[in-house]
């Protein structure tokens, strides 16, 4: 026996892909909860941002060190956690545009 969460998403998924979509307002918030993972949202918007400052704070505390004293390691590390950093704040915008996108989604869902 499957659970009943398991059968929604199972019948909006065999909807989809028949082209019809989602039919009942159950469906169609399951199907939100799964894209943007409900609730989990904010947590992740916040570690997202928490990473990008704390990359930032390692890309210039190693940046300075590198820079007194010179050793490829620490030149390697500075490098380090510069790609991190960008990789971080792409994720953050990543979704704090999609929890943009959901609550406008949201509002639009719950208007029909």
């Amino acid at each position: 026996m499957t659970p009943p969460r398991a059968d929604a998403i199972a019948a909006a998924a065999g909807r989809a892909a028949a082209g019809s979509g989602a039919s009942t307002e159950r469906e169609r918030s399951v199907m939100i909860g799964i894209v943007t993972g409900g609730a989990q949202l904010p947590v992740s918007l916040v570690a997202a941002v928490v990473g990008t400052a704390g990359s930032v704070w390692l890309w210039r505390r190693n940046h300075a060190i590198a820079l007194r004293a010179a050793s490829p390691v620490m030149d390697a590390q500075w490098r380090l956690y510069r790609s991190k950093t960008v990789t971080n704040g792409t994720v953050a915008v990543s979704v704090g545009s999609t929890s943009l996108w959901v609550n406008d989604s949201s509002s639009e869902i719950s208007a029909r």
